[in-house]
């Protein structure tokens, strides 16, 4: 069974990310802060970068996070894609959803509960 951190690709719409998980992680966020990051996306080199020392389940929510900057750069929205009060709060409600209904996050048992009625 695969778990979260041996995944090595994220499909992003056109875009298929490394994503790599990283000892350190500092640079500068999208809001211009610098510091050290929990993850960070190069939307042009195709990379998602995840610190690795963070819990797991604060790596999948970072993974949302920087996935959604990805996808409102693609569908043209690159003022919120680089928002990161808004990213933070969007992927805080996504993955929330996903927690708290686990058929959310497995579209088998979303068909599987339509194929028994």
């Amino acid at each position: 069974m695969k778990t979260f951190t041996s995944a090595r690709k994220l499909k992003v719409f056109s875009k298929t990310y490394d994503l790599k998980f990283v000892p350190n992680l500092e640079g500068e966020g999208t809001d211009g802060n610098r510091g050290a990051l929990d993850g960070q996306q190069l939307f042009y080199d195709e990379e998602i970068r995840i610190r690795k020392n963070l819990p797991e389940h604060i790596q999948w929510r970072t993974t949302w996070h920087e996935a959604l900057h990805s996808i409102l750069m693609q569908i043209g929205w690159p003022e919120l894609g680089s928002n990161e009060t808004f990213i933070e709060s969007i992927s805080n409600c996504v993955c929330q959803v996903i927690e708290d209904n686990q058929f959310m996050s497995n579209p088998n048992l979303i068909k599987t509960r339509r194929n028994s009625k």
